[in-house]
Parts: C-alpha cells; structure tokens; sequence
C-alpha cells in the first residue's frame, strides 16, 4: 500500500522541479554587475576564494559513512545492509514511509544540514550546495538503510537541511564571539575547513539585526475529539519553557538577489517542556530573493520570494511543512511606536502530520503513530506594535491546508488543515532585560473520507524573563 506508483512519481518530478528552479536563478543584472554585487553585499572580502569541489562532495558522503557507522555499531535493523537490499532499493518503487514523526521532521532535516553545509563551508553557492544535500539523501536512502527508499525522508532531508544548513551557516560567522565547541556545534565544516588544505571558507557579510532569548514558567494542555465523536480526551500540565527569536539583516530593507538567497532570514524557536505535555515549535524563513519597495519617509517595505521551513512536535499535535510563499514585510515608523506588518502566502510543497486511531472501523484509541501527507497552501500574517514604551506587542497566525496523497492511512479525498496563532507582548525593564507573556494556540482539523475525522488542540501560556542582545 505504501509503494504507490504515481503520487511517487509526481513528487519525485516536483523535487527535481524544484531544485532545477532552484539552480536557474534569473539573471536581474548584466554578470560583471552581478559579481561587484556578490563580491561586495554578499560576502566580506573583495576578492572571493574559489570552490573545493571534491572536498565538498567528500565530506558530505563521509558524514553518511560515519551515520551508517554509528548505527551499525548500535545493532539498529535498518543497519542491517546487503547487496540484496541496495539491488531492491535500486529497482524497487520508492515508499511513504510510517517513522515516528521527530525522526522525519527533526532527524532527517539535521543530517541534511551536513549535506548542504558540506557544500557551503567549500564555497559551493546556494544552489550547488542543494544539489549536494539531495545527492546526500539520495545516497543515504539507497545505499545506507535497508528498509526501501523513502520519498517523504529524500523531500524532507533536503527542504530542511536547505533552510536549517543556510541559516546555521551565517550564524556560524554572526557569532564569533561564542567559545569554539559551540561554533562548531552550529558549523562543524565551516570550523573544521581552515585546518584543511584547499581554499579558505567565503564568510557572509551579513549580520544579525535582532535577537532575544526568554525563559520561564507557564502551563500546557492538549485535547483531541473521540473516536465515538462524544467528547474528548486531553491533558493538563506545567511546563517550563525556552524561546529564542532572530532576525538577520533588516527585514523591511534588505536587497537579497537571487545569487545569494537567506541574505534576509527569521527563526522563531520555542520549546515548552512538561508532562504530560510538551510542545517544540521552530518556524524559519527566509528571502530567496526581495527587493525593497517602500522606501519614502517613514515607511519601509520588501517584497519577494521566501522559503519557509516549519515544524511544530508536541505530544498530541505534529505539523511539519516546506512552503515557497511571496512575501512582504513593513515598517512604519512613527515617534511614538513602529507598526510592523509581515505578510507570506504560496505553495505548501510538502507537509506531514502525525495522528492516531489508525483503525477505520475502531472505537478505541490507538498508540500507533500514524503519519500523513499532503501537498497543498498556506497563509503566514504577523502584525504588531514594536519600540513602544507599552512593551511590544505581536499576532502571529498561520495556517496550512493541504489534500492528503492517497498512501498509508490516507485515502484520495482526505484533507488536513493545521493553524496556530500566538499572541506575544515583552516588557523592556532595562536595554537588555526584558519580562515577556505569550499565549500560543494550536489546531489540526483531519477529514477523512472513509472514517470518522479527527480534531485535535493545544494551548500553551508563557510568562518568563529574557535578555535582548546588542546587535547593531
């Protein structure tokens, strides 16, 4: 039932779709002025080091190697390869395949940024760079696991080590101010390449523009609909959590061209941490090409094309999703407050969800982790009122809709609508020192054709202290 043909086929077709998308960026200016551009927006030397093109290659299939080792050594089934099993994943139809869903929208997405930043820290550009995390997988999928080769982990693995490897990659350099195990924690090759021979690593000259970080106290709960449809099951308890916010290079004025995508990014990342209820939420975004629109008077505002990468784990609800959205970010400044209005809609290219109750015809619940997929749409909105001296205060909504491909549990027709909004408001004490609240809800709608739906919800409230740091 999992290795279905045709929903294989299309979204093999739309991966390679889109990395050749992806490796043909328009040509907005003539080629010397796109190199006086590069050379002088995109990264901080003048004269640029060249590509250390096998390098790259190498690292990236020796952090394969080295996975497949570990998990050799720990006597995993998957391990387990023979000539038996590559010649089967060879020949055989890919499958949607039903791993837990922190392996696929977590595990794969992490072992995709050794991929990409493989290709990065040996000053592949953006593009190359995805071609190596989509080789990177491919191999994985074929060569170093024996369960049959996965569509969902080849999207997955590459969509998110993208999005995760190109941000992780400029922060490496924004933060040099940070104890060596760490840097190398967000960048090994791009710490490890000085010591090797071949060309130097082309730093990035952007920098972050804002970022705090808050923690706390506060509570959860959860609650899903019934398989009988007379009521719902959910829990309650305190949590304790852990925010950081970032902001490279000015969102509202930030010229990014094609030749050097994510020179304007966001990171929101959460983790509401309890039991039974826990929740981690990481949205990421960022421009694969923008330019400024408003720039009269008081107002700023950027337009362009982003790709977003999301993910939402808790123990009731999961949500994960790639989108390529247009977008557009304002600022209106006044001298009392600034209005910020951040816009993004497009194409939701692949999401998955985790659920339960996988037995049509059952009444009762299932521990069974059963996950969905889809393609389909989405909306992100942000307003609110920053640098007032009432605090700052921000609405974030976004939700996602998308019919689910007829694999598993999921049959044609079938859809899933995820939505979360949050409301958050900080209070500066000093310049750094700040108190924040938040209220964050979640909610999955899954309508099924041949058996009753499901909905499910979380709320989280947070009240903590942070710190807002100097960066400009």
């Amino acid at each position: 039932m999992l290795g279905m043909k045709k929903p294989v086929k299309f979204f093999l077709f739309s991966i390679f779709s889109c990395v050749f998308f992806l490796c043909v960026p328009l040509q907005w200016a003539s080629s010397e002025e796109s190199a006086n551009t590069e050379g002088s927006e995109g990264f901080s030397g003048d004269v640029l080091n060249g590509k250390n093109v096998i390098l790259g290659f190498v690292e990236s299939q020796a952090t394969n190697g080295l996975l497949f080792l570990v998990n050799r050594i720990a006597g995993t089934e998957f391990s387990g390869v023979t000539l038996e099993s590559i010649k089967k994943n060879l020949t055989s139809p890919w499958q949607w395949d039903q791993s837990l869903f922190r392996t696929n929208e977590l595990g794969h997405p992490y072992q995709g940024v050794f991929y990409y930043q493989a290709g990065r820290a040996n000053n592949w550009n953006f593009y190359e760079s995805t071609v190596n995390a989509v080789l990177g997988s491919v191999v994985w999928e074929v060569f170093c696991e024996r369960s049959r080769a996965s569509i969902n982990d080849l999207f997955i693995t590459t969509a998110g080590g993208v999005v995760y490897g190109e941000v992780l990659h400029r922060l490496y350099y924004a933060a040099e101010d940070l104890p060596a195990p760490l840097r190398f924690l967000i960048s090994p090759f791009d710490f490890l390449n000085p010591y090797l021979p071949g060309e130097k690593t082309n730093r990035p000259s952007g920098k972050l523009w804002a970022m705090d970080a808050s923690a706390g106290l506060g509570f959860g709960q959860v609650d899903r609909n019934l398989p009988d449809g007379t009521g719902s099951n959910g829990d309650f308890s305190l949590t304790g959590f852990l925010s950081l916010n970032m902001v490279y290079n000015d969102p509202f004025t930030t010229y990014v061209p094609f030749s050097d995508p994510f020179r304007q990014f966001e990171m929101s990342v959460a983790a509401d941490i309890g039991y039974p209820v826990y929740q981690l939420s990481i949205f990421t975004e960022g421009f694969l090409f923008a330019v400024p629109v408003i720039t009269s008077g008081n107002s700023r505002g950027n337009m362009g094309l982003s790709l977003h990468y999301d993910c939402v784990l808790g123990d009731t609800l999961s949500f994960g999703g790639t989108s390529l959205d247009f977008g557009f970010k304002f600022r209106q400044m006044t001298s009392l407050f600034n209005f910020d209005l951040k816009l993004h809609a497009g194409w939701l290219m692949f999401a998955s969800a985790n659920t339960y109750y996988p037995n049509p015809a059952g009444d009762d619940w299932s521990d069974e982790q059963i996950q969905l997929y889809g393609t389909g749409a989405n909306v992100k909105f942000s307003a609110g009122i920053t640098e007032s001296r009432a605090g700052n205060f921000l609405l974030v909504s976004s939700l996602y809709f998308m019919p689910l491909i007829p694999a598993g549990y999921s049959d044609s027709g079938d859809l899933l609508f995820f939505w979360q909004a949050g409301l958050y408001y900080d209070l500066s004490l000093t310049k750094n020192f700040i108190l924040s609240f938040a209220t964050v809800h979640s909610f999955s709608y899954e309508v099924f054709a041949s058996r009753r739906d499901i909905v499910e919800r979380s709320c989280v409230i947070r009240l903590g202290a942070g710190y807002r740091f100097d960066c400009e």
